[in-house]
């Protein structure tokens, strides 16, 4: 039997010896992005993991069943920290959209702007040559004003063009952006759910 330690240890050694064979091409890690919450992903092991990579795909994104609002230990708080790290130290994340629908493609969008930085992207595996691209991907926020704020309770994160709102609380909230329209020309004054985000654009 391989205990936790044994195994992170062997895993971390290994991307590293893949890492090694192959300097030259691009790496993108699938693994546990939580195996480090405990140390607020500071364990020299899972850095070490980290570092043998370019991309991490958080495979089950936004909406991974384990992943709940708050600052827990599998919270989507100590995901963006994971990410953020991760960030740090020169890698990206792929942040996969699981589900067909709408409203959680807008919240995973809405999650991923208020983290993304050059090199980070979205991955939908719900899109295929024959399957329309959903038109929210079209969005064109311009260029970021700064990081993510809280602001009204919710994360917040304001561009050139938009801004994007997520509620990583465990209570819904009730927001009004004048001046701002929804990716669908809709109104910007909605209660916003725990664990969903909204993508707004400036009116004209």
């Amino acid at each position: 039997v391989m205990s936790q330690t044994d195994w992170k240890e062997a895993v971390a050694t290994f991307t590293e010896e893949i890492r090694q064979a192959l300097p030259n091409v691009k790496l993108m890690h699938n693994g546990a992005w939580f195996e480090g919450t405990h140390s607020n992903f500071q364990d020299p092991v899972v850095k070490r993991h980290l570092a043998s990579g370019d991309f991490y795909m958080i495979e089950f994104g936004l909406f991974d069943q384990g992943v709940n609002p708050g600052s827990g230990l599998y919270s989507i708080g100590q995901q963006i920290k994971f990410i953020e790290t991760l960030q740090s130290s020169g890698g990206a994340v792929v942040l996969n959209v699981k589900g067909p629908d709408g409203a959680e493609k807008e919240s995973s969008l809405a999650y991923y702007f208020l983290w993304k930085k050059n090199k980070d992207m979205i991955g939908d595996p719900n899109v295929w040559p024959d399957v329309p691209l959903w038109a929210g991907y079209a969005a064109d926020l311009g260029e970021a004003s700064g990081g993510y704020a809280r602001s009204q309770g919710i994360l917040r994160r304001d561009f050139s063009k938009g801004l994007v709102v997520f509620n990583d609380t465990t209570t819904s909230v009730s927001l009004s952006f004048p001046g701002y329209s929804g990716l669908g020309g809709q109104g910007a004054s909605f209660t916003l759910a725990p664990k969903t985000g909204r993508v707004l654009v400036k009116n004209p």
